[in-house]
């Protein structure tokens, strides 16, 4: 009698238990609609971290460590170039976007989106003709033969007709992350099945530059596909006689765009460019080295993207509502639940970081192994900050971050120059040593502001 006595409060403890998850699931709180659109970014992102375990094995396999720093020192560059003059506008039509679907305004809506794919467009080819005024200095400075050449040109093209940072936006300002999440999938999905062919039909440089265009495109094209199914804007209403004048009639929205588009770039040039100057200061293999430990150490800079995308639309939305409650209580509940995953995260890379790359590219690049954990330590960093830069951002002060952001790159910048001077044999490790101190430093930064922000909020 006491055994079933007990058993019967273990199985209502049960129920009560997932009940409860039911309810938060099926909630309207700030915090339960963040986790939802998280989950359906997780999924995508978790099958990416997947699957990009397998093509990165073919690619490093195929390549060896030479072969692999010549792909990532093209797709670095590349990449560089484009986030100069490409405009990174996701964030613009969640921000302005969000107080016109508040109010059922879907006019001005498909309006502000529409206007800010063109500006992306024209950003677009500006980056195009960046690439190819450029192209002679990149090959004089990294030795490049005719074939890595071609290899770059190819990929700028497919870059340049993958434009999906504007659908990206209005698919999230209409709460589609589902949508968009399975858009991000045909990435990592395009690739493992690219690599497979280029493997069985003579693997090459070129061919693998190919498929990672392409797959950028096939992304680009999913997320129209559900733009035009949801009906999420309404061509038929936009005005191109009034485009330029709603733009300007919107309070800050050419220094927000510009601002966020600058933060952007820093962020492009923190990931890449340590990678480009290894290329150059130091060798080819150890840049890839470098960037396959960055690569797996970004996999858990992937769950902050997973975590901060909706959680930047739902501050956004709450700022628009003028919710500022709600919205502390949102905030401070992210950043424990950050704070938990970030430990949680780095404890794992730590363990099964050593293995994982024996599994996936063999012994040649073992010595990647203290550049991941010095790099998850890095990343680590902006996991504990998820919700800080979206806090900002949908305070209207993406200015802010931006100045942090810069201050990050430029002690980036100038710790990796030390190294490389005063120690010229600390090649990736130093530069690996300085990723950690600068995001440290930034992580400082951007907790002082957003608290500070929180404390202004009445």
């Amino acid at each position: 009698m006491h055994d079933q006595g007990r058993n019967n409060e273990e199985r209502q403890n049960l129920r009560a238990f997932f009940n409860h998850l039911r309810r938060f699931g099926n909630s309207d709180d700030a915090l339960a609609r963040v986790v939802r659109n998280s989950a359906w970014l997780f999924s995508s992102k978790g099958l990416a971290a997947i699957l990009s375990l397998f093509y990165l094995a073919i690619v490093t396999r195929t390549l060896g460590p030479e072969g692999f720093g010549e792909f990532i020192l093209v797709v670095s560059a590349v990449q560089i170039l484009f986030a100069i003059l490409r405009f990174e506008t996701w964030q613009s039509i969640v921000h302005f976007g969000a107080p016109y679907l508040l109010s059922g305004d879907k006019r001005r809506f498909s309006t502000l989106a529409l206007a800010t794919v063109l500006i992306e467009l024209a950003g677009s080819l500006g980056s195009v003709l960046l690439l190819v005024a450029t192209l002679p200095l990149l090959t004089g400075m990294f030795g490049w033969q005719e074939h890595i050449v071609q290899g770059a040109l190819v990929y700028a093209i497919f870059i340049f007709f993958s434009m999906r940072s504007s659908s990206t936006g209005i698919l999230r300002a209409n709460d589609q992350f589902k949508d968009n999440a399975l858009s991000d999938t045909m990435i990592p999905v395009a690739r493992l099945f690219g690599c497979i062919l280029v493997l069985n039909f003579g693997a090459s440089l070129i061919g693998f530059l190919m498929v990672w265009g392409i797959s950028e495109v096939v992304a680009a094209m999913f997320n129209w596909y559900f733009i035009v199914q949801r009906k999420a804007i309404n061509i038929k209403m936009f005005k191109p006689t009034t485009m330029w004048t709603q733009l300007a009639s919107e309070k800050d929205y050419f220094k927000f765009l510009l601002s966020t588009n600058f933060t952007y770039l820093l962020s492009a040039l923190r990931e890449r460019l340590v990678v480009v100057v290894i290329g150059m200061t130091v060798t080819s293999s150890a840049a890839g080295l470098f960037r396959l430990a960055d690569q797996l150490a970004n996999s858990i800079n992937r769950i902050t993207e997973i975590f901060a995308r909706p959680l930047f639309a739902e501050l956004s939305q709450l700022y628009a509502a003028r919710d500022s409650l709600r919205l502390r209580s949102l905030f401070l509940r992210s950043l424990k639940i950050s704070i938990f995953m970030g430990a949680a995260m780095f404890a794992l890379l730590v363990l099964f970081g050593q293995p994982l790359i024996y599994a996936m590219s063999g012994a040649a690049y073992a010595s990647a192994y203290p550049l991941l954990v010095l790099l998850g330590g890095a990343t680590t960093f902006g996991l504990v900050g998820l919700g800080l830069e979206p806090l900002v951002q949908a305070a209207g002060k993406a200015n802010l971050s931006l100045y942090v952001r810069l201050f990050g790159l430029v002690l980036l910048i100038a710790l990796v120059g030390i190294a490389v001077v005063l120690f010229p044999g600390s090649g990736a490790m130093g530069a690996s040593i300085a990723m950690v101190v600068s995001a440290g430093v930034m992580l400082g930064l951007m907790l002082w502001l957003s608290w500070r922000e929180i404390q202004s909020l009445k």
